[in-house]
């Protein structure tokens, strides 16, 4: 009996101790969606996430709110994995004028939680974010929520959703950063997140606390597979 490689004719390797000599070849899962059109960047952009208090004008109150502040929703037929994940944060700053403002007296920071959630908190609130296919060879991604948006959507605290608490099914991690080490990781290295259908991968941001600042850029961004 001979074994051939269908495509070239190549007989296969018998080594003298009668074994059979193999090699394999492996690329990640993202490569090989990405080559098959079905890997997709999202990301909300860079956008501005006030700081202080609800109302994003004088800081120094404290707040215990938590915002909603970016959501990508999975209403494909698949189910989704999300690798890559990062957070980042701008200088805090001041708009009067755009001033960047340092505090020798408070480590300015946020906190961030993220929930796995049976359905979209930002169905009717919040913007459009960014939903790209990098592939170029093909323009397919996810589809729009039924009302018209993207399936990846940012909002301000101007459009506040309150989150479930830490302590509710589907909460993921919660961690503080601050702009001094952006980009973060929002998973642990290697570690991806399935989103079923019909839930949102949710992402939270406490805003600053008892300091000067008034705002801060945020962006959050990952690479999406569909399976």
């Amino acid at each position: 009996m001979l074994i051939n490689d269908p495509k070239t004719g190549d007989a296969a390797l018998i080594d003298s101790g009668g074994n059979l000599a193999v090699a394999s070849r492996s690329t990640p899962l993202l490569w090989d969606k990405l080559h098959a059109g079905a890997a997709f960047y999202v990301s909300t952009g860079l956008n501005c996430l006030f700081g202080g208090n609800s109302t994003g004008t004088v800081a120094g109150t404290y707040v215990a709110s938590e915002y909603v502040v970016a959501e990508l929703y999975n209403n494909s037929l698949s189910d989704l994995m999300v690798v890559g994940a990062e957070a980042s944060l701008g200088k805090p700053h001041t708009l009067s004028p755009y001033t960047p403002f340092i505090d020798s007296t408070h480590d300015i920071e946020i906190r961030i939680n993220q929930w796995l959630y049976q359905g979209q908190l930002l169905g009717t609130v919040g913007n459009n974010g960014i939903v790209s296919n990098l592939n170029r060879t093909s323009t397919e991604e996810l589809e729009a929520r039924l009302n018209g948006n993207k399936a990846m959507r940012w909002a301000t605290t101007a459009t506040a959703v309150a989150t479930p608490g830490s302590s509710d099914p589907g909460y993921i991690c919660g961690f503080r950063m601050s702009y001094l080490n952006r980009p973060k990781l929002l998973l642990p290295v290697e570690q991806p997140l399935i989103i079923g259908r019909g839930q949102s991968w949710v992402v939270s941001m406490h805003p600053m606390q008892n300091s000067a600042p008034t705002n801060m850029t945020f962006n959050v961004r990952a690479s999406v597979i569909k399976l």
